[in-house]
């Protein structure tokens, strides 16, 4: 287990890359309520890495109430990978696709979010089935 927890690189690539992302993909969406929910993902993308690369790195001593549900040995929970599973990617997907055709979203956005999507399904189906092994 110990490689699980000390995984910081994918967490360091949400902190920095992912949740920004996400944020900078709101920035496109026309329906407040889905700009908010978008938004609310990057934002809650970077503190939740953020919150766990520094638990896991001894730099706070327990999680943070908020997260505390959402943290494991194993670093996020099968449900949250559920989560991202099976309500955050396809919302992103969705979000992605009616963005797509705002003519100030750059194409490169677009199939970032693609890649980034199908990395994190593989990453995530990874280490559900993964961890579901050890148990």
């Amino acid at each position: 287990m110990e490689d699980i927890i000390n995984s910081n690189t994918s967490r360091l690539y949400d902190v920095f890359f992912s949740g920004p992302i996400y944020i900078y993909l709101s920035t496109f969406v026309t329906h407040k309520i889905l700009k908010v929910l978008i938004f609310t993902i990057g934002l809650f993308t970077i503190l939740y890495n953020l919150h766990n690369y520094l638990y896991f790195n001894n730099k706070i001593n327990k999680p943070i109430s908020l997260f505390e549900k959402f943290v494991t040995t194993e670093g996020k929970s099968q449900v949250h990978r559920l989560y991202n599973l099976f309500i955050m990617y396809p919302f992103i997907l969705y979000i992605n696709k009616i963005t797509a055709s705002n003519p100030k979203k750059p194409k490169w956005l677009t199939m970032l979010i693609y890649a980034m999507v199908v990395v994190g399904v593989l990453y995530n189906l990874y280490w559900l089935c993964t961890i579901a092994n050890y148990h």
